[in-house]
């Protein structure tokens, strides 16, 4: 374990140049900026002093500290966080996003390239060491985002980009992303009673807004009874949540 923390303290990424700040946001908190180590217990400590969780948790960063982001990333994955990306989203932060259960890309563009070692610490190694090591950090590195439901194809691709570059995903390689975390459905779907496929291809809860409700629905009971539905599943969801977040928190 003391090796594992050695090796995964002196990992970097590509730094932006601000460091990270944690602001309000309209009733989300914003994360903004470099990712440092202590970030992570900054984090836990604003969250902490808030009322509760925020529904949303906005990205902007073009990296940093990869422990750190890996130790953000797996305390939003415990409190089954929904994360937004707001800005840029780079090496890093990529490993904080694909920790979310839900994410929103609103076409910001994420970016991705392969760790490395600080450089004073590595040209300090012989070539069989660093070898060694090497293949230590790109284990991690798999490990972590296949844990996280990352695609094998992205993560190959993500150690194929030389760590002073950046390779920007396309629609279709970050579309995965727009995925709910199938864990997560499943825990939720496993204690609440939520709409069927069919249900929710019907129903939208913002039908209630047009005077003429549309024409789909059979009547506006069966209107009724869905949104009825609808709401009592996401008020089961939401007490789940906090349960899960109360434990996450204390326990960090």
């Amino acid at each position: 374990m003391k090796h594992l923390l050695t090796l995964l303290l002196i990992l970097g990424f590509l730094p932006p140049v601000n460091s990270m700040e944690i602001s309000e946001k309209g009733g989300a908190v914003a994360l903004t900026g470099k990712i440092e180590k202590g970030d992570y217990d900054k984090i836990v400590e604003h969250l902490r002093k808030r009322r509760d969780f925020p529904d949303y948790l906005l990205l902007e960063s073009d990296g940093g500290d990869v422990l750190e982001g890996t130790k953000i990333g797996t305390l939003f994955r415990d409190t089954g966080a929904t994360l937004v990306v707001s800005g840029p989203c780079y090496s890093a932060c990529f490993f904080i996003l694909v920790a979310g259960v839900k994410r929103v890309l609103a076409d910001q563009p994420i970016g991705i390239h392969r760790p490395y070692f600080e450089k004073k610490y590595f040209a300090g190694l012989s070539l069989s060491d660093a070898e060694m090591k090497y293949r230590e950090l790109q284990s991690r590195s798999r490990n972590y985002l296949q844990a996280m439901g990352t695609p094998v194809a992205i993560i190959e691709k993500m150690l194929s980009i030389p760590s002073d570059d950046v390779y920007i995903l396309k629609p279709h390689e970050s579309a995965f992303l727009s995925q709910e975390q199938p864990a997560y459905s499943e825990w939720v779907r496993a204690q609440c009673e939520m709409l069927t496929p069919a249900e929710r291809r019907l129903f939208n809860p913002f039908d209630q807004f047009d005077e003429s409700l549309p024409k789909k629905y059979e009547s506006r009971e069966q209107f009724s009874r869905l949104n009825a539905k609808y709401l009592k599943a996401t008020e089961c969801e939401k007490g789940l949540l906090q349960k899960a977040r109360k434990k996450a928190l204390s326990r960090s």
